[in-house]
């Protein structure tokens, strides 16, 4: 059984020629789709498995999980960063060690230099980057763990210099 919901946008006359005044409604088409039922959230989880196949999908969490375990063992050994908690699957939580502005301006710096996209959280009520995995065929090549930790690196040192230059004119 497949149920389609249908919206109604008040206010739209279309293109206003030749409507009825009475016509306030049009149908919006654009938020049919199959229901989120059980039934349903587990076809997805069918299609996965059916396009990887069990051992392929271990395959690809065990990747993720080793990429994400070297990108820690980059972040312990870097003495200007810290880890915010446990590295969990594919999920990496660090910041600067610094003020929650400082990691601010890294996060927008990192994002804006365009070679990598983190996201921001609070952990702890602290600003905290989190780098996640999840490309599907992703390497330490494509990740580019080395090249990627020396732009964030350099990105780091950009911003460091930023915030004492801002620093240093408020005094």
């Amino acid at each position: 059984m497949c149920v389609l919901t249908a919206w109604i946008l008040p206010g739209d006359r279309g293109n206003g020629a030749n409507v009825a005044p009475w016509f306030e409604f049009r149908l919006c088409f654009r938020h049919w789709s199959i229901p989120l039922s059980r039934r349903f959230r587990s076809l997805k989880l069918w299609f996965v498995i059916r396009n990887y196949g069990i051992s392929g999908l271990q395959a690809y969490i065990r990747n993720h999980v080793q990429l994400a375990k070297r990108f820690e063992m980059l972040v312990k050994k870097d003495s200007r960063f810290e880890l915010c908690n446990e590295v969990v699957l594919g999920l990496v939580c660090f910041r600067a060690k610094g003020s929650d502005k400082l990691n601010q301006k890294l996060l927008s710096a990192i994002n804006d230099s365009g070679r990598i996209h983190m996201v921001p959280a609070k952990v702890n009520q602290r600003y905290t980057i989190r780098f996640a995995l999840a490309a599907p065929n992703a390497t330490t090549e494509d990740v580019g763990l080395i090249s990627n930790w020396a732009v964030l690196c350099s990105l780091y040192l950009g911003v460091i210099v930023y915030v004492a230059r801002i620093a240093d004119d408020k005094n």
